[in-house]
């Protein structure tokens, strides 16, 4: 049984997470702003979509209890409600927005934790495994754009 957090040790090594966020600013950097808002939206909904996909396979019959669907079924929404909101301008704005998608992300990790508990099947385990990725690769993204903000102006 592969859980979020086994699945975030082997991707979130710190090299890992360097690496991530180098290649990131890399592909930012010759970005036009729009573009760069566009690029990031297709990131938010990637992973959006992995995080529904897994949501589908949990609330499956014998996935999870009625309670932990209940709770993974919140923080689901909340996630999507925070990957929705619109293009923060100045970096206070935007540091503001990215802790509220990285609050949302571990809320959501933190049900599926709950719910793996159980015995999980293998086409859920890769489920979980594309979740991770998309979610490490945003939050690599988010990190990389937040540097290219600019300051609050006084």
């Amino acid at each position: 049984m592969t859980s979020i957090k086994e699945a975030r040790a082997a991707i979130d090594a710190g090299l890992d997470k360097l690496q991530a966020k180098a290649e990131a600013a890399a592909k930012q950097i010759s970005l036009s702003s729009d573009d760069l808002n566009i690029y990031i939206n297709e990131q938010k909904e990637k992973l959006n979509d992995a995080s529904v996909k897994l949501q589908e396979k949990l609330n499956e019959p014998v996935a999870v209890s009625e309670e932990t669907k209940i709770k993974i079924q919140g923080a689901a929404e909340h996630l999507q409600v925070q990957l929705a909101l619109g293009a923060a301008d100045t970096r206070d704005a935007f540091t503001v927005k990215k802790k509220e998608i990285q609050r949302a992300i571990a809320k959501f990790n933190a049900e599926i934790d709950a719910a793996e508990e159980r015995e999980t099947t293998a086409e859920l385990n890769d489920l979980i495994q594309v979740y991770v990725i998309q979610a490490v690769i945003l939050e690599a993204e988010l990190e990389a754009m937040e540097e290219q903000l600019p300051e609050k102006e006084s």
